[in-house]
């Protein structure tokens, strides 16, 4: 149920992360096997976000308590998610603290509890950025939203800033998207309601290095990409 929660509030904010959520090199600012860095995107004219950087904080509340921290630069090729949070579900409470970590076409989760994370290459980076024909993530988010049967229900002020509501009724979410960027999401599933909402924006912001860093004491393992998963499933298909 916890996880089925979790996901439904953060499909919406996905789409317009594109790259992100739900994902997180303990060298973040270099080139991996056969990836590329978000500085390398940025500097070849990709964005993700209206705005270059900013840091913004958030409440969660709802069937999820707790807070949210997101830090970005790069116009969005490079961004950092701090969760922590509190999840309570038929009398039993689970604590996240996970670090969510993307550097151009590398994304990391990392269970700071724990001390273990996982890496991978993006599987929609190749199908956005070489096929889509956009450099534009943000506009490219917004068509996938409405190709989901997104609407614009209105607009509304969230830290001050102006937002675009945008509702996904099958998914029962709501999101408010300023540049860009979701400012709140709002879900309901099997009569839970869980909502993430910023409560400072911190436009342009110098982001300091460490955000980006992962601490040496965490194990990273490297899984393989969405492309690599699905031919394992196939051939495993073929065999039966």
């Amino acid at each position: 149920m916890e996880i089925r929660m979790a996901k439904r509030l953060s499909i919406c904010a996905f789409l317009f992360l594109i790259f992100t959520v739900a994902c997180s090199s303990p060298d973040t600012g270099s080139e991996g096997a056969s990836g590329t860095s978000g500085e390398k995107m940025k500097d070849a004219g990709y964005r993700r976000y209206e705005i270059e950087s900013g840091i913004i904080e958030y409440a969660v509340s709802g069937g999820q308590k707790g807070a949210e921290s997101l830090y970005f630069d790069k116009w969005g090729m490079r961004e950092a998610k701090y969760t922590r949070t509190e999840i309570s579900v038929a009398g039993m409470t689970r604590k996240i603290n996970q670090l969510a970590l993307m550097d151009g076409e590398w994304i990391y989760n990392i269970d700071l509890g724990a001390r273990t994370g996982t890496k991978m290459k993006n599987p929609l980076f190749e199908m956005i950025a070489d096929k889509s024909g956009t450099k534009d993530f943000g506009e490219l988010g917004m068509q996938m939203m409405k190709d989901m049967g997104a609407e614009k229900v209105g607009s509304e002020d969230v830290a001050g800033k102006p937002c675009d509501i945008w509702e996904v009724k099958h998914l029962g979410s709501k999101s408010w998207i300023w540049k860009s960027l979701t400012l709140k999401a709002e879900v309901e599933l099997a009569g839970v309601n869980m909502t993430s909402e910023a409560t400072k924006v911190d436009e342009g912001a110098s982001v300091p290095e460490d955000k980006f860093a992962i601490p040496p004491d965490v194990t990273i393992t490297e899984t393989p990409g969405m492309d690599k998963m699905m031919e394992k499933m196939k051939k495993g298909m073929e065999k039966k």
